[in-house]
């Protein structure tokens, strides 16, 4: 069995969220886990926005990533 643990939120927050749960057929436990992992997927896919835009203003990691690319074309599988 998963364990399990409680978290304290308003009531306002969790009447909010019971109800979109109801939306969707889920119990509040469900919506808030589906929505954790929403947010969670979110956060990874902006970090890795700000990590590529950095890396795009940094020619010593421009380079490296050329040299990298080059290796596609070197004909070792």
């Amino acid at each position: 069995m998963t364990a399990l643990t409680a978290i304290y939120v308003t009531v306002e927050t969790k009447e909010r969220l019971a109800s979109l749960a109801a939306l969707t057929h889920d119990s509040l436990s469900e919506y808030v886990t589906r929505l954790s992992w929403r947010v969670w997927r979110e956060a990874v896919i902006l970090a890795e926005r700000e990590a590529t835009k950095a890396d795009l203003a940094n020619p010593g990691a421009m380079r490296e990533y050329e040299i990298w690319e080059g290796t596609l074309a070197d004909g070792i599988d």
